[in-house]
């Protein structure tokens, strides 16, 4: 069987200026036809507590990288990233290259996961801690 890893979003909604946790994405052309191309124009996303449907360009979608950081907080595209080792440094999650990357110096996320942590995102800011 092949390794696999859990395929999580989470999205900015761009009109109410919150995030939502993603239960399900639908692809249609607004008139109730779904299909599995991500190119038409609307997109339904979901919360388990409320529900919401934007067009695509309303939204930012971000992918869960599959990683914990260091307090076990799921770390997803555009978190912004502390990693508390000497020096301490600040950086953004990326997927590019086919990986995901703490932008500032092209460090692999994958190496560094466990010694920082998730301290906010690009759409809200930087967490109090």
């Amino acid at each position: 069987m092949a390794n696999s890893r859990e395929l999580k979003f989470r999205a900015w909604d761009r009109i109410a200026c919150i995030m939502w946790q993603v239960d399900e994405i639908c692809f249609n052309d607004g008139y109730g036809n779904t299909y599995a191309n991500p190119g038409l124009e609307y997109t339904g996303i979901q919360d388990r507590d409320n529900r919401s449907k934007r067009a695509g360009h309303e939204i930012e979608l971000m992918q869960f990288t599959g990683l914990l950081d260091k307090k076990g907080k799921e770390i997803y595209e555009g978190d912004i990233f502390n990693i508390t080792v000497e020096p301490e440094e600040i950086n953004q999650v990326v997927f590019y290259g086919g990986r995901w990357m703490l932008v500032r110096h092209g460090l692999d996320l994958m190496e560094w996961h466990d010694e920082g942590e998730v301290i906010g995102n690009i759409y809200e800011g930087l967490v109090e801690q």
